[in-house]
């Protein structure tokens, strides 16, 4: 998906900007990616699916003019979908630069 490779590359830029010095250079991991492919590749079949739903205009959606539903389910599960999988990123990026302080205030 562009948005979430997009928002990869943002973080991978911040992280070369504003990683603590002593981690400079070494790229950024992101260790939740396996939980978020999980989330994605159940999530992506459903708005796999909307989208479908929402681009196929049966003869009866056409008569009654009602094709707007799936249009309006699936923006709303594209929005859900696109919200948790950036938020799952920006977890997994924080959980990086906070951990990282935390242990090295702890040695």
């Amino acid at each position: 998906m562009k948005i979430e490779s997009e928002y990869r590359a943002y973080l991978e830029d911040l992280w070369k900007d504003y990683a603590p010095d002593d981690l400079k250079g070494i790229p950024l991991v992101f260790e939740e990616q396996q939980l978020c492919q999980l989330m994605t590749d159940d999530d992506r079949e459903g708005v796999d699916a909307a989208f479908k739903d929402a681009t196929e205009q049966t003869l009866w959606e056409r008569i009654t003019k009602t094709n707007h539903k799936d249009v309006t389910f699936y923006k709303g599960l594209l929005q859900e979908y696109t919200r948790d999988l950036l938020m799952v990123m920006r977890e997994d990026f924080l959980e990086e630069i906070i951990g990282h302080h935390i242990k090295k205030q702890s040695i």
